[in-house]
């Protein structure tokens, strides 16, 4: 599988040059091109190299080469096609590329924040929007609402899914758990209001690689949970005769199903959220409920007792589903 906007080329290039500048054919000026006449005798890259004559059809350390780039971003930037063998615009990843994304939908390619029905950039089936969240019907919900994507050859990433960033519509920083050897849960660590919630993968993987970027650009996380913020990415383990991702995805709910509990949990959160507003301040004073939904602000803070609160009954790594769906 290959990214759409990955494009191949012919281009030369001068091995004798310290820097690689490669040029396509359609670009080149064949009649007046130095390095493709006896005039390459004049150039001092050749000339520094030894060479002296006599004169031939064309310099000698000009190579051709097949390569590709992308046609997703602004400044082209040719690779040859043998240094780009583990690219993953040459694998089924290229859907997590950010140009990609850009390229492919408005508004980044992220997922829908509005109730309706959406097919992000490079899904493989529709987006299901329960109560303003996406749910993309083609991955896998850990119970602590965390999702899994199964690729082919078992390839697989994590992240946490849109009802995490609903109850936390900010985070701090992002943080990971050197993995062991072997497999292995996936662990991250979240700092959300000065409080450290470490979310825990329900099924060990192996091989895992941490997305480290998010270190740098933790908002990625809220901003675009099901692309530029994954967390890990790592192997299903193999089991003989076991089909692909049936290993990573036991004990896990997908399709039409995670939809149904994406809805039961939206709705627990919100009886969650009045019973909270409706506690005893310290002086004794009370808030009533306004009967509607839970709803993140923008710069409003929940303060350390309800994150942990929120947390310890949503997102914690004990992994039991409840039935209400």
């Amino acid at each position: 599988m290959r990214c759409p906007y990955l494009k191949e080329a012919r281009v030369k290039y001068c091995e004798a040059s310290a820097f690689r500048k490669m040029i396509p054919e359609a670009a080149r000026d064949a009649g007046g091109e130095r390095c493709s006449s006896e005039r390459y005798l004049e150039c001092d890259a050749a000339v520094g190299r030894g060479v002296t004559g006599p004169a031939g059809n064309s310099c000698p350390f000009l190579r051709d080469a097949d390569a590709e780039y992308c046609g997703a971003t602004p400044m082209t930037r040719y690779i040859p096609t043998n240094d780009a063998i583990l690219s993953r615009c040459t694998s089924d990843g290229y859907p997590y590329c950010e140009l990609h994304r850009a390229a492919s939908a408005p508004g980044g390619g992220r997922m829908p924040d509005r109730t309706g029905v959406a097919t992000p950039a490079g899904s493989r089936s529709p987006v299901v929007v329960v109560d303003g969240m996406p749910v993309p019907t083609h991955l896998s919900y850990a119970p602590n609402h965390m999702w899994l994507d199964v690729r082919e050859g078992g390839r697989c990433r994590i992240g946490v899914d849109a009802f995490w960033t609903r109850v936390f519509d900010s985070v701090d920083g992002v943080g990971f758990v050197n993995p062991a050897k072997g497999a292995d849960h996936a662990a991250a660590i979240l700092t959300v209001g000065g409080v450290e919630l470490t979310m825990v993968f329900a099924q060990p993987l192996e091989n895992l690689v941490p997305n480290d970027p998010l270190r740098a650009s933790p908002s990625n996380l809220v901003s675009d949970p099901y692309g530029a913020g994954w967390l890990f990415e790592g192997d299903e383990p193999a089991l003989r005769g076991a089909p692909v991702g049936a290993v990573a995805r036991a004990g896990l709910i997908g399709g039409e199903s995670a939809a149904r509990w994406i809805a039961a949990e939206a709705s627990r959160l919100s009886e969650l959220a009045h019973e909270m507003v409706a506690r005893p301040a310290a002086d004794g004073t009370r808030l009533v409920a306004d009967g509607g939904t839970f709803e993140a602000r923008e710069g409003a803070r929940l303060d350390r007792g309800a994150v942990i609160e929120l947390f310890g009954e949503f997102f914690s790594s004990r992994f039991t589903w409840r039935q209400s769906w």
